[in-house]
């Protein structure tokens, strides 16, 4: 079984939002439709949203919600290490580095918010989302293939990282990483990030 990385984008003051940080069974409910949200017209997720008010508010309010996803699949390990390999250093926390933070969240979720592997979700705020879309738009991608190691990150045995990786493998997820987190600035929306 594999480990992906998934954002929704969405408002923080949301009562959907607000609820899924309290509500252990809303949390729950509301993440496994994050998905499927493109379907969300089609049975059972309308049926589901009937029950759920705080979920029906939100549709209403941002009709096009389901567009703000996106996946970093399995490569975001691999995308932390290339954004700045020096972040991996033993002197350094690597949770402290503003990369991790752009990767995984900013902040911790309340207990109650895992994945479906159990894996602790994060949460970033909108203003982190700009700083992170204004990083992500300077960034040159013959800087970072210049950072690229597939054997140190070997060694470093991130997740789904081999030595004989190339680095064109990563270019797509980079460009359309950036392009997500612009979208979602412009918003002005949070982020949810859950690794499942």
């Amino acid at each position: 079984m594999g480990i992906d990385l998934n954002y929704q984008a969405l408002p923080i003051d949301s009562e959907a939002f607000c609820k899924a940080r309290v509500s252990r069974e809303y949390w729950e409910d509301f993440t496994l439709m994050i998905p499927a949200w493109e379907s969300k017209k089609k049975e059972p997720y309308i049926s589901y949203c009937k029950e759920n008010m705080e979920t029906v508010k939100l549709f209403e309010e941002f009709p096009d919600i389901y567009n703000f996803t996106f996946s970093l699949d399995r490569v975001f390990e691999a995308l932390n290490f290339i954004f700045n390999p020096s972040s991996f250093s033993s002197a350094v926390n690597l949770q402290d580095s503003f990369e991790y933070k752009l990767i995984y969240g900013e902040k911790s979720m309340p207990e109650h918010a895992t994945g479906t592997q159990g894996i602790l979700s994060r949460f970033s705020s909108p203003e982190f989302v700009k700083d992170s879309a204004e990083y992500l738009a300077q960034i040159d991608l013959r800087d970072l293939e210049l950072r690229f190691d597939p054997v140190k990150m070997a060694e470093l045995n991130l997740y789904k990282c081999g030595e004989n990786e190339q680095f064109v493998r990563f270019k797509s997820y980079i460009t359309d990483f950036a392009e997500f987190y612009s979208r979602v600035a412009q918003r002005n929306y949070g982020l949810i990030c859950i690794r499942d």
